[in-house]
């Protein structure tokens, strides 16, 4: 196969493909492998943040959740975290479970003892015989 049916195939440009095919040659499988695997990513947060982050929950906000729990850091703290960020780090600590409690069904009615027996009521007001002027209710 040719580099250029190679780097087609491969979605990306002749030139990338030299470079890739280069470090194949000097460093085997290992050089098709991305460098930054197993190492911890540029862009989070140190370690001694996530320590300090979870201490302060367990301590101060352990009945606060995730989001509630981010807006306390950001202003009494002046820690700016993710609620997303906060979840994961106490799922990953067992402080946070993340289950709701299920809600409890409405009351339900009885059951009938035969399909299709409801209890009916229908209601006129009728003026008492004895009683004149005063209507009544009857059921």
């Amino acid at each position: 196969m040719t580099v250029a049916k190679a780097a087609a195939a491969l979605d990306m440009s002749e030139r990338q493909m030299y470079r890739v095919l280069r470090r194949f040659h000097n460093h085997g499988d290992a050089g098709l492998v991305h460098r930054m695997r197993g190492q911890h990513s540029n862009r989070g947060y140190p370690g001694s943040v996530r320590r300090e982050v979870v201490h302060l929950y367990r301590e101060a906000y352990p009945d606060y959740g995730p989001t509630l729990f981010a807006e306390m850091l950001a202003q009494h703290h002046d820690l700016v975290i993710d609620s997303d960020t906060l979840r994961r780090w106490l799922k990953d600590t067992g402080l946070w479970m993340g289950i709701r409690a299920a809600r409890k069904h409405r009351q339900r009615r009885e059951r009938r003892d035969a399909i299709g027996a409801l209890v009916q009521f229908d209601a006129a007001l009728m003026r008492g015989l004895k009683t004149g002027a005063r209507v009544v209710v009857c059921l």
